[in-house]
């Protein structure tokens, strides 16, 4: 479970973050670039690290930053 802050509506910090892009909702990593680019990094190795160009960064909707994660244990009723 994460909880989020809906305060960040854009990158305001390197951090990770919740947002809408190619209508998938991601938490991913941002890192932000020179020129205006976006390093999208995955904790899930079976996803690469994605460079986002200028054009594609200004068609993200930020949903917020995440500011805390928690751990969930699964069982069955």
């Amino acid at each position: 479970m994460c909880l989020l802050t809906p305060q960040y509506k854009s990158l305001k910090n390197d951090g990770i973050y919740a947002f809408v892009f190619e209508g998938k909702a991601r938490i991913k990593r941002l890192q932000y670039l020179s020129g205006y680019r976006l390093k999208v990094i995955s904790d899930n190795p079976t996803y690469e690290t994605e460079i986002l160009e200028k054009d594609q960064v200004e068609q993200i909707h930020f949903i917020g930053q995440l500011i805390k994660k928690m751990p969930m244990e699964m069982f069955d009723l």
